[in-house]
């Protein structure tokens, strides 16, 4: 409040106060004038005994002491509050201060920078720019808007290194992974998958990520390293899983998968890839002659198993047909055939293991002309 209306609410305060102990006054008076019998001390200490006209004296006492206290209180909060209201307006007028301040020093700083800068010549420039471009601008990232302010061209005082590798590669990669011969395209109007409102057709890999890697690695000069190549693969080629088959696993390619699975575990192959094993045994393998076992220089081949291993007894499962005799509807019996998964056990040694990793040849030849 400004000193004429503090003036002006002291006086409305004052009426107000007189015009409160005048009706205090005219009820006072009026009680007075009211005839009303005389009290009988009589009855009072018949029905009231001495000790509890003693206690409602002393009740009242303390209730008529809790209410000056509650007063006293009261007028004392109301003090406080207005010196922490004129505390927080100075407190509040004490920031606009130093912020007005801080905004003066700051354009007499960029006025200063900028006159400085625009006479010196472009090596002074160029250092100019190198030591405002301090840690504590990059930190907060005010680089760009504080050259913007001295009028400083950004392109030419950007750091003119060369992109990481990820960003080198990145191109190659991507184009890597949507070649044919890399993955598949998934038909299907709900086929898709969208990620940052880019929406996108699904992709399913051919071949494990560590396969694909080591085939990049041999096509190529550039030579990312695993974890690069599986971090740039595209959002939309993703791995192959059982539910988007829609046709079962061919068992025999699978028989030759569980097989080398378990010699590989129990330490007979080097690898767990029926592609790795049919690479020791032929020429090419994209070859008919090579792949059927007609080729005179590999047909001879055989896989490199360890001596030491030759005795281990090796556990794997299979896809063997069963037949049968159940009965039917009809009330008679009738031959039927169906695949159960088994497990076997033998020595790495044994005739049928050897059998097994000659068959890869043309069941791989097979599914590359499929």
């Amino acid at each position: 409040m400004t000193d004429r209306e503090r003036r002006h609410a002291k006086k409305q305060w004052r009426n107000e106060k007189k015009a409160l102990r005048k009706r205090q006054e005219k009820a006072i008076e009026f009680k007075r004038t009211l005839v009303t019998p005389p009290s009988s001390p009589e009855q009072n200490q018949k029905g009231m005994s001495r000790q509890k006209q003693q206690a409602l004296k002393h009740q009242n006492k303390e209730k008529a002491k809790v209410y000056r206290d509650n007063k006293l209180k009261e007028i004392e909060i109301s003090n406080l509050k207005r010196k922490v209201y004129s505390c927080r307006k100075r407190l509040n007028r004490l920031k606009e201060k130093s912020v007005k301040r801080a905004l003066f020093n700051f354009q007499v700083l960029i006025q200063q920078l900028k006159q400085k800068n625009e006479k010196e010549q472009k090596r002074e420039k160029n250092r100019l720019a190198r030591n405002i471009a301090g840690p504590i601008i990059k930190k907060y990232g005010l680089k760009q808007e504080t050259f913007r302010l001295i009028v400083i061209n950004i392109d030419k005082h950007r750091s003119r290194r060369k992109p990481c590798l990820t960003r080198r590669v990145k191109e190659k990669v991507h184009a890597f992974y949507l070649r044919e011969d890399n993955s598949r395209i998934i038909t299907g109007m709900k086929s898709t998958v969208t990620k940052r409102k880019q929406k996108k057709q699904k992709r399913k890999l051919w071949d494990s990520l560590k396969c694909l890697h080591r085939k990049f690695l041999s096509e190529g000069n550039t030579k990312p390293s695993y974890t690069v190549f599986a971090r740039l693969r595209p959002f939309w080629v993703l791995f192959p899983c059982e539910a988007d088959r829609n046709t079962c696993l061919c068992k025999i390619c699978d028989n030759i998968n569980l097989m080398v699975n378990a010699l590989h575990k129990a330490d007979v192959l080097s690898s767990n890839k029926v592609d790795d094993v049919v690479k020791e045994t032929v020429c090419d393998e994209c070859t008919y002659e090579c792949m059927y076992g007609l080729c005179d220089t590999c047909k001879d081949r055989k896989v490199n198993i360890d001596d030491k291993t030759l005795d281990k007894t090796v556990s794997w499962s299979q896809w063997p047909i069963k037949k049968e005799k159940r009965l039917l509807k009809d009330v008679k019996e009738r031959v039927i055939s169906f695949t159960v998964k088994e497990t076997e056990n033998d020595k790495a040694s044994d005739k049928k293991i050897k059998d097994y990793l000659k068959m890869p040849k043309k069941e791989n030849l097979q599914n590359k002309e499929l």
